[in-house]
């Protein structure tokens, strides 16, 4: 039966969620945090999960099936990291992951739904790519011991049973809480495993009906549950209902329909696809019908319109110019056999703009054409062929490309969707969906060539950049110069590039005229002061020793023209040595799949 949740028990549930969820989660961070610690304590309890993909995430996602008396929040107030974190993200990812859950105030026993845990980058456990990963996630050794701190020990006297002992503590025999009692008792004492078997002496550990039930169910119970859940999950559409776009590669064949490329085009550009039965649109007392199986229909949210695709140019035998006056706002767009779903997109935005070409919704789609966003100093720029708006307010960019070479990478997508930004690119003969929970090819973001300098401070942070630049560093030289008709001996430190160029550090010894001095009798003197910061101190010593560099780098994610692409504006120095070997030198924390196109473009990078 489900249960409508009550608005006045909000408060004290929110309030009792960051309790629960505490005991929830901690059997699956103990695998998370001590990993193979835990396997060698005891036997493991296995557990099965699924990957679902959301938004540039993969989710670890536990299958669960609704139990009578269960309700929405109660179920997630104890389960996940995510409903932890951030409950408000959950409840959206749930709602993503679970579309058949209509309403979710009204769940019903046996409905099959799955409960999002934590965000996953690829490749974090092993057969993740699978869409299905087994976690250990908790010993028996430790289940006993935990149970064991809420029991008391309890010496059998003749005549006792164990059923007696439960009853006395949890209530009649059969009740829930007795067997919630007897649950208790097979984790706080494995060895008996015969419950109508004890003997006057023996000593039991009886838990304390007082404490919550923090252990789920015996090891074993547990166990063939899992099993048999995730089994049922495995063959239910909640793990197979993926979007078609991310399993297949959709090229040309001989047997493709007009119809399934119009599909495609729909799924490309975020439309809804209308191809059978009819399409009844009312005009002066009598409906205008509109033949879908011969006159498909694309039905778009932002802006709002109404596509019908013609072979000739007209819709029901009216031309399109006259359609108008049956269906007002419906825009007519003409197709063949042979057309591609490139062609396809290319004709629906090119008849939008077309008809739009004076309204405000078309000036927006024009200057939609690029969008950016700041990340950890990092700008990102998108600019694609034809952008739309989603109904959930992320933007969809669409661009035509002509080879796979030219397709942004995997893991850049990813990172792009999580900023709410969705990349599809068309090529001539196929269409390319973002990122797929189940891509077997997706792994961990790539081992990068950075160096880390952590400067304990300016001399510090000379010392370390000259040594990861290859340049040579002597610190504490004796300089002498003239002064004032007598010579002068002073401390600073040399630091000289492999074409040979020179210069003397100062860090605030030299005073007065000094440094005048010194430099006319030849070597540049390069300055630090105390309110230098890192990239400050750089670019002053790239200047002194004329190295080449460029400052604020521009990085394009795919290989293929600006025009239509990703670019990345990372601040920092991009010093470009003798051996054509680049150097990325930056202050900002760079997400993964940012660091990882550095890597595949052979830039070595250096952070501090």
């Amino acid at each position: 039966m489900s249960k409508k949740l009550s608005q006045n028990k909000l408060p004290l549930l929110v309030s009792l969620r960051r309790k629960l969820i505490r005991v929830g989660a901690v059997f699956l961070a103990l695998w998370l945090a001590f990993g193979h610690t835990i396997a060698s304590s005891g036997s493991l309890l296995y557990k099965n999960y699924l990957i679902r993909y959301d938004r540039g995430w993969d989710i670890l996602c536990e299958p669960y099936k609704v139990q009578p008396k269960d309700w929405i929040l109660k179920i997630f107030h104890q389960k996940g990291e995510i409903s932890y974190n951030n409950f408000t993200e959950f409840v959206s990812i749930f709602k993503r992951l679970n579309p058949h859950v209509k309403n979710m105030d009204m769940i019903r026993p046996g409905q099959i739904i799955d409960i999002p845990l934590r965000k996953l980058e690829p490749g974090t456990f092993p057969g993740q790519a699978t869409g299905m990963v087994t976690i250990p996630f908790v010993s028996l050794t430790k289940m006993t011991q935990a149970a064991r701190k809420h029991s008391a020990v309890y010496e059998v006297k003749k005549g006792d049973t164990i059923s007696q002992l439960i009853c006395r503590h949890f209530g009649r025999f059969g009740s829930t809480s007795y067997k919630k009692g007897i649950k208790k008792f097979k984790t706080a004492n494995p060895n008996i495993e015969n419950l109508d078997l004890i003997y006057a002496g023996q000593k039991l550990y009886m838990p304390d009906p007082a404490v919550r039930d923090q252990f789920r169910s015996m090891a074993s119970r547990q166990q063939q549950d899992n099993k048999q859940q995730a089994n049922k999950i495995a063959g239910s559409s909640s793990l197979t209902e993926q979007p078609a776009a991310n399993r297949l590669s959709m090229g040309p064949d001989p047997e493709q329909t007009v119809a399934s490329t119009l599909a495609i085009a729909a799924q490309a550009i975020g439309a809804k696809l209308l191809e059978k039965g009819t399409y009844f649109v009312p005009h002066q007392g009598k409906d205008f019908e509109v033949d879908m199986s011969v006159h498909p229909v694309m039905k778009l949210e932002q802006p709002i319109a109404n596509i019908v695709f013609s072979r000739k140019g007209r819709v029901m035998g009216i031309d399109s110019e006259s359609l108008g006056a049956f269906w007002p706002g419906a825009k007519v767009v003409p197709y063949d056999e042979q057309a591609t779903v490139q062609q396809v997109v290319t004709a629906i935005f090119s008849t939008l703009e077309e008809a739009d070409s004076e309204t405000a919704s078309h000036q927006e789609q024009q200057q939609g054409t690029q969008i950016s966003f700041m990340d950890h100093g990092v700008l990102v720029v998108v600019r694609s062929k034809w952008t739309r708006t989603h109904k959930d307010q992320r933007t969809i960019c669409i661009t035509p490309i002509q080879s796979a070479e030219e397709q942004t990478p995997e893991s850049m997508r990813r990172y792009l969707e999580q900023n709410d930004v969705v990349i599809k690119e068309i090529l001539p003969d196929t269409f390319q969906e973002s990122t797929s929970a189940l891509n077997s090819g997706i792994q961990r973001h790539a081992i990068v060539n950075m160096l880390d300098l952590a400067p304990a401070g300016p001399k510090d942070f000379v010392r370390n950049l000259a040594r990861s630049l290859g340049l040579t560093f002597s610190p504490d030289v004796v300089v002498s110069f003239p002064y004032a008709g007598i010579q002068i001996k002073a401390v600073a430190h040399w630091l000289s590039s492999a074409s040979g160029k020179e210069i003397l550090i100062d860090f605030g010894d030299l005073y007065g005229d000094a440094v005048k001095a010194i430099e006319s009798t030849g070597p540049t003197v390069v300055q630090i002061f105390a309110t230098d910061d890192n990239f400050m101190i750089t670019r002053k010593i790239f200047d002194a020793l004329e190295l080449n560099y460029e400052k604020d780098p521009i990085f394009l994610a795919a290989r293929r023209t600006p025009e239509y692409n990703v670019s990345l504006t990372i601040p920092g120095l991009l010093y470009t040595k003798q051996e054509k070997e680049k150097v990325l030198l930056s202050p900002a924390a760079l997400h993964p799949a940012v660091s990882e196109l550095l890597g595949k473009a052979d830039v070595r990078m250096i952070v501090w």
